[in-house]
């Protein structure tokens, strides 16, 4: 009872804390290592800035309290400027990009019948390198048709008249209903059961489940692997069991034949398991019946533990059946699904298929779906649960397909893969996939043959069904997580420019070019528009050519490391270029009004720059975010506007049209060095490409 039933069982592991997503924990990182770096160089600034006013010869006066004040005022200046500095390497706005971000997003993947529950998972799925995919309705089109059916020991292809209670138990063994309209047919409940009752729509199935007398039923599951229904018939008990074949057989004693019942010897059963493998290696999958009669009034039985209590244990009835026959059901692909799957493996992403299916079905719709390439297998899940943790962690590394999976393999499956580093995303739509829905780094669930339970655990429910979906999904995730980067490389230029002015001024002995309101001004503006509009990049093409991002890996990367130093740089060059030889030719008292503008303008130019990684170009993409293009514009007046209007607040003075041109000029330079670098890397990289292409002539 309570949490020792299956139920509870499923209750415990769906009450856990919820674990960081790859991205909280690079941004925590990100984050503590911003703060410690710039805390750091912030004090040192500040003991130097300190020592320098002693070496000077800063005297402090101790004789009253306004005296005192008034000698250490360069002091509080010094501090003020290094405590701004640290404030202004703080990316205030990454929490409200993020968010708003994600919010888009959760609109954007709606429309591609994706609905995101978790608004997290919007990015955490770009970060997938695993999906453990469930096969019926996901990969196929849960759209099942009975091709073959071997019934009383030979195959019949029209209407079926059998002596082992095949129709009862296709119709009456069932739960599942079906809609036929004139362009379509609506499947309610199991898609195999309702295959079923398709390939018996002569049989007015509703009638003889109405008329019929049920004395006890056990629901399929994914343990039993059957059904089992007891009706009661012309005064006896018929017991009708369907389900996987090989389970089926082995309650078995003996097999219907076209002129009557037989003992079930070795030699019938291995040729009934021959025909249903032929089956099994065309992608269908095999469903077995049987049956059996017990007389109401034969105390002999075991069916009956107390027949005037009308208590009923099916669990005792299910020895010595009749094998009635078997069918075969095929299930066929989604149109999209191996393209998808193919698109899925060029982006670096594994996918493993773990079905309930019979070995040989699972194998053969893996090889459809090149599952079983590269030396890839496919095992059942017995096959799993002989292997210990750490065992499972390296065999689940070759392993792509698990047929006759159980919800308690998938859950190991999944943590093994965790355990290795992978970030996993798996499918399911029943109570019992919930565990590993919760546990998943990514849970998907199905948003038609769903349960609630599982969509309730999921993180993302799909509205198709589609596996084409998830890859779509993958695609949006990792153009968010670009845009993270994206807004993570301007943030920082400008802290590494505003930090190296402020060195450098030290050490060359001139004044700080920026007052500490200044500083502020141009952190509070990067940190807003420019660098949410780099939150909203479209998608580009080549985000599923290259591997996901691996879950330890740091959000910084090498190429943005070298961006992020080589910008700041430029800008930091230009504004020490101004601030010593006055390459703008403006007055001396508009100097520090002009290095203001330079430097909030350079900043501003170089969120183009930041729209691209590596050595790519922006101008392919230059107005493809035509709400980028707006936000920089409106932030350049507002520079200009506030400078000249608030000048007083700022410590500006009014600059003329030409000077502003100067200004804007020389910041655009930012663009055109960085465009020119990129070009001279891409002849580079294209003249070595072009060198290892060269045949190879030996002596």
């Amino acid at each position: 009872i309570g949490d020792n039933t299956q139920m509870g069982d499923i209750a415990r592991h769906l009450s856990g804390d919820e674990e960081d997503t790859p991205l909280q924990i690079k941004l925590g990182n990100l984050g503590g290592m911003i703060a410690k770096i710039s805390s750091a160089i912030a004090g040192l600034l500040f003991i130097f800035m300190v020592v320098k006013m002693v070496l000077n010869g800063l005297k402090v006066d101790t004789s009253n309290v306004f005296a005192f004040l008034d000698s250490i005022d360069e002091v509080k200046t010094a501090f003020t400027v290094c405590v701004a500095l640290i404030v202004a390497a703080v990316p205030e706005g990454l929490p409200t990009m993020i968010n708003m971000t994600l919010a888009i997003t959760m609109q954007k993947m709606a429309k591609i019948n994706a609905l995101v529950t978790k608004k997290e998972a919007c990015e955490t799925i770009g970060s997938v390198s695993v999906i453990c995919s469930d096969k019926t309705g996901t990969l196929t089109q849960n759209r099942m048709t009975v091709e073959v059916a071997y019934i009383d020991g030979r195959y019949v292809e029209d209407k079926i008249e059998s002596n082992s209670y095949f129709l009862e138990n296709c119709t009456i063994n069932s739960t599942a209903d079906i809609e036929i309209n004139e362009d379509e047919t609506k499947y309610l409940g199991s898609a195999t059961e309702c295959a079923l009752l398709l390939r018996n729509k002569d049989v007015d199935y509703r009638k003889m489940r109405n008329e019929a007398i049920i004395i006890a039923q056990n629901q399929f599951s994914s343990n039993l692997k059957r059904m089992s229904t007891i009706i009661t018939e012309n005064n006896k008990y018929v017991l009708l069991t369907k389900g996987a074949p090989e389970i089926v057989l082995e309650l078995c004693k003996y097999v219907q034949e076209p002129d009557g019942i037989k003992e079930l010897t070795k030699e019938r059963k291995e040729k009934i398991l021959s025909e249903i493998a032929k089956l099994q290696e065309k992608s269908m999958r095999a469903l077995g019946f049987a049956y059996k009669e017990m007389s109401l009034y034969d105390e002999s039985q075991e069916a009956a533990v107390a027949l005037e209590e009308e208590e009923i244990s099916i669990e005792k009835c299910e020895e010595s059946l009749v094998f009635g026959g078997f069918v075969g059901i095929r299930d066929p692909l989604r149109p999209d699904v191996k393209e998808a799957v193919d698109t899925a493996h060029h982006a670096g992403v594994s996918v493993k298929m773990l079905t309930g299916d019979n070995i040989n079905t699972a194998r053969a719709i893996g090889e459809d779906l090149g599952l079983l390439k590269n030396n890839m297998r496919a095992v059942e899940a017995s096959y799993i649960d002989t292997l210990t943790d750490e065992e499972l962690r390296e065999e689940i590394k070759t392993i792509s397909i698990v047929a006759r999976s159980k919800p308690d393999s998938k859950m190991r499956i999944v943590q093994a893969l965790q355990a290795d580093g992978e970030v996993v995303a798996v499918t399911g739509d029943g109570i019992n996939d919930a565990p590993a829905l919760s546990k998943a780094d990514v849970g998907i669930a199905m948003g038609i043959s769903g349960t609630e339970v599982s969509k309730n655990a999921a993180d993302i429910i799909l509205t198709d069904d589609s596996f084409s979906t998830i890859v779509s999904g993958i695609k949006w995730g990792r153009g968010i997580y670009d845009n993270f980067q994206r807004f993570v490389q301007f943030q920082l230029t400008v802290n590494i420019i505003a930090f190296l002015v402020a060195i450098i001024s030290q050490v060359v002995g001139q004044e700080m070019p920026f007052t500490t309101i200044q500083l502020l001004w141009v952190n509070i503006i990067m940190d807003g528009p420019p660098a949410l509009a780099l939150g909203l990049e479209p998608v580009r093409k080549h985000v599923l050519d290259r591997k996901p991002v691996n879950r330890n890996a740091s959000i910084i990367t090498k190429s943005m490391i070298f961006t992020i130093i080589g910008n700041a740089l430029y800008i930091t060059l230009i504004l020490m270029l101004q601030s010593s030889t006055n390459i703008l030719n403006v007055p001396e008292a508009k100097g520090e009004t002009v290095m203001f503008g330079i430097f909030a303008f350079s900043a501003l130019f170089n969120a183009f720059n930041c729209r691209e990684f590596n050595f790519d170009s922006i101008i392919p993409n230059l107005t493809k975010n035509k709400l980028a293009l707006q936000i920089i514009g409106i932030t350049a007046v507002a520079q200009i506007f506030f400078t000249q209007i608030f000048r007083d607040f700022f410590n500006a003075v009014p600059l003329s049209v030409m000077e502003w041109i100067k200004i804007i000029a020389l910041s655009f330079t930012v663009i055109i060095v960085d465009e020119v670098v990129k070009f001279v890397f891409r002849l580079f990289k294209k003249e070595n490409k072009n060198d290892e292409n060269m045949p190879k002539v030996e002596a």
